[in-house]
């Protein structure tokens, strides 16, 4: 008998108060489980994007579930279909920065070459941080 139930029955003294007490707090608990918040992520999938759970969206999953920012976009350009040949591209690259500023839809062979550009810009930046690096700890800088 956990610390709750224990409560229960100091609080409700006759067995049909505490029954209904249970049966309350049962229910309570299944409606918080069954309807959980819209906007609420259901995982996050292997490619690091929200998935959440809007089944009255056309790209939704059987199950229901979308893509976040996939979802954002359809809510904002629901004139323009997202056909099977296009990806909604976040431009920064973080995938769960699903700002609509952030979003962009392409063509699969586009967003191929733009995350190619991204990952030679990423190194070319590592590349000059390291040589900056480098060069403080040659000529013995040190910030004040």
């Amino acid at each position: 008998m956990g610390t709750g139930e224990k409560e229960m029955m100091e609080r409700y003294s006759n067995e049909d108060e505490r029954e209904q007490m249970r049966l309350r707090l049962r229910e309570d608990l299944e409606n918080s489980i069954k309807k959980p918040s819209s906007w609420y992520p259901e995982y996050i999938n292997k490619n690091a994007d929200i998935v959440v759970y809007h089944p009255e969206c056309p790209y939704s999953l059987p199950s229901g579930n979308i893509s976040e920012h996939r979802y954002i976009w359809w809510l904002n350009h629901k004139k323009e279909p997202i056909r099977y040949n296009e990806i909604i591209h976040h431009i920064n690259g973080n995938h769960q920065d699903n700002r609509i500023e952030n979003l962009m839809k392409c063509k699969r062979k586009l967003h191929g070459i733009l995350h190619r550009q991204m990952q030679v810009n990423k190194h070319k930046l590592n590349s000059a941080i390291q040589e900056s690096c480098q060069l403080t700890e040659k000529i013995g800088w040190k910030p004040k």
